[in-house]
């Protein structure tokens, strides 16, 4: 079955933000040739990957889903925000309006290509396992004779991490632990 990809127009039952070709582009660029197999392998892949980009991010991403009731995905969104350095040109890869402080705003009909790479970078992880790991969060120490074993709160044992992905998403996502403030 074919991939439904959303392209910013709120597309009914969307189930991934990168089409298979953009993904062959982008790992052809790349030489990754771990991404391989079958255009429904790959589909799968992403669809995997578009789901832990959501999952994962979901309380973290800048800005509100444009029409939360009917979108399937968590982009597009609106009042994502993002802050220009004061010596970059980051205007040339925006075309939203510029808000006070040099601040750039990412249209609410636009998939940055950022998240877009990132789900490329997941979906190719995606094709090796799974993307996330389950585990118990709530061990805080554990002792057995002399072995002993304390986790943070909120992670998880084994949990895997995605720098590249982090840092691709950077502009997108509030920091770890900050919240949105609403006003009433």
């Amino acid at each position: 079955m074919a991939i439904t990809v959303e392209t910013g127009l709120i597309v009914a039952g969307a189930e991934s933000y990168v089409t298979v070709t953009e993904a062959d582009t982008y790992h052809g660029n790349r030489n990754n040739t771990g991404w391989t197999g079958t255009d429904a392998v790959k589909e799968a892949a992403l669809r995997r990957a578009a789901a832990y980009l959501d999952g994962h991010y979901r309380r973290r991403w800048k800005g509100l889903r444009v029409n939360p009731l009917v979108q399937a995905l968590e982009w597009p969104r609106v009042g994502c925000v993002i802050v220009e350095d004061s010596g970059s040109s980051g205007s040339a890869f925006f075309d939203g309006p510029v808000i006070a402080g040099g601040q750039l705003c990412i249209p609410s009909s636009t998939i940055p290509q950022r998240l877009k790479d990132a789900q490329c970078e997941l979906a190719l992880r995606a094709l090796a396992g799974d993307l996330a790991v389950d585990g118990e969060n709530n061990i805080t120490r554990k002792k057995v004779d002399v072995l002993e074993t304390e986790f943070m709160a909120g992670t998880v044992r084994g949990q895997k991490q995605y720098q590249i992905v982090d840092q691709l998403l950077s502009d997108l996502v509030r920091p770890v632990g900050s919240g949105t403030a609403l006003r009433g």
